[in-house]
Order: structure tokens, then sequence, then C-alpha cells
């Protein structure tokens, strides 16, 4: 005999759905007390769960999580201890913010019936005077946004390329990071969805 149960199948988990718990542990952290086990939090698409890097990964330290925070079956814990130093470490959290960068911007110039296609940076505009440390090029029909993490762009040649070429565009800068985004208007809120990339703790070694 089978039983089939109306409404019992397994819901496909969505990017809304990571989003969501996502900006749930940010803005616990945004509004209350630090705490000094937690290290980050990211959105790991490709295996639709949202990262939480604690310093001390144990079991009474993700029930606290858990208790405090959010209990989600989405979310997954990794310990810090996992990196060989403090480079490595870094190298991942700058892994982990340009992810989240690209989630959200990639958001604003794609969908499901556009592909997001790369181009390089030096194609646009001299990156010769500056030590870029990361940068990044997506364009989506007329649409696009680029990331570059560099600490001497002494002018910011970005601002005079986007302010040449496009009438309407989104820009900011922070934490070294230079974000612009043109998809025909100016998005008001980036700023606030785009911090949330950078409340990534830096942790002591």
């Amino acid at each position: 005999m089978i039983f089939w149960c109306s409404g019992c199948e397994k819901a496909e988990i969505t990017e809304k759905d990571l989003e969501k718990d996502y900006n749930k542990i940010n803005e616990y952290y945004l509004e209350n007390e630090t705490d000094e086990n937690f290290v980050f939090t990211y959105i790991d698409l490709s295996n639709k769960k949202v990262v939480v890097g604690l310093e001390e990964n144990t079991l009474d330290a993700q029930n606290k999580f858990k208790e405090n925070v959010i209990d989600s079956k989405n979310v997954v814990f990794v310990s810090v201890k996992n990196y060989k130093d403090k480079n490595d470490y870094e190298e991942q959290k700058l892994e982990n913010v340009t992810k989240c960068l690209n989630n959200i911007l990639g958001a604003y110039i794609s969908n499901e019936n556009t592909l997001l296609k790369e181009e390089l940076i030096s194609n646009l505009i001299d990156t010769s005077n500056y030590d870029i440390e990361y940068s990044k090029v997506y364009k989506a029909n007329n649409y696009m946004y680029i990331i570059i993490k560099s600490d001497n762009f002494i002018d910011n040649p970005l601002e005079q390329y986007f302010s040449k070429e496009y009438k309407n565009y989104s820009g900011i800068v922070t934490n070294g990071y230079y974000i612009y985004l043109y998809n025909g208007e100016v998005v008001n809120n980036l700023q606030e969805e785009l911090n949330k990339c950078f409340q990534l703790k830096t942790t002591n070694w």
C-alpha cells in the first residue's frame, strides 16, 4: 500500500531563503553585543547553505548560536581553526566578502534568463598605476557592475569611467573596496545592502 501526502514534498531551498537567514544573522550582530566566538558568515549558493564561522566550533557553541541568533536547517558551522594561518584566513575572508558582493550586485543585473559575462577590468580603465588585490567586472545585457579591492586608488578611475559613460549609476567606496553598479537607475539602498558584506570580523591570531 502506498500513502501519498499532498504538500509533503521536500521544498527546494531558494536564494531568498538563504538571504533571509543571512540577513537575520547580520541584523542580530548589528543590534547586540559582539560575540567574540562569531567570526564571519556568508551565503554559499553552490551548496545552498549559510556558512557561519566560529572561533570555537563546539556543539555548545553551535547550540548557543541557535538559541540566541537563529536555528535553521540552512545554516552550517565551520571552524576558523581550519585555516593554516592569518594569511589563509584573510584570503578566505576576501573570498567571502567578494562572494557576498557578487551575490547582491549580480541580482541587480541578471535573472534566470540572462547570463553574466565576465570582462577584464583593464579593458575599461588603466590599472597600471594601482596595486589591485581583487577585481571583478560582470555584464548582463547593457548592465554591469565592477568590484575592485585596492588600497592605493589615489584618484578614482572608476568614478571617472562611470560618470563619463553612464547617466545613472550607483557607487560606494568602503573598506578598501570600490564598487560600482549600472542597471539603468540609481539604487538608493545599495550602501545599506552592501554593508552586510562587511560585517565579517577579523580574529586574533
